[in-house]
This record gives C-alpha cells, sequence and structure tokens, in this order.
C-alpha cells in the first residue's frame, strides 16, 4: 500500500463517509430497538391490566 498524500486523504475522506454512515445506522438501529420495546413493555402492560 503506497502512502502517498492523495491516497491518504481519500482513505480518510472514505473512513468519515463511512463513520457517519455507522453513526446513522447506529442511532436508527437504537431508535428502533427502543421503540420496539417500549411498544412490547406496553402491550405486555396491556395484557397485565386487562
Amino acid at each position: 500500500m503506497n502512502y502517498d498524500t492523495y491516497s491518504i486523504y481519500e482513505y480518510g475522506y472514505g473512513k468519515g463517509e463511512k463513520r457517519y454512515f455507522f453513526i446513522g445506522i447506529g442511532f436508527l438501529s437504537l431508535f428502533f430497538f427502543f421503540s420496539f420495546l417500549f411498544f412490547f413493555l406496553f402491550l405486555k402492560k396491556g395484557g397485565l391490566t386487562k
């Protein structure tokens, strides 16, 4: 692997893009997980109270 400035810049840019992409995916997955968890707890609570 050659470490000239252009390849380093390109690698850093790609890494940054991937990092933001993974951060977005992480937040989305967390949001869906928590919404599903609250929905499941709400359903369970409703089932118990009925």
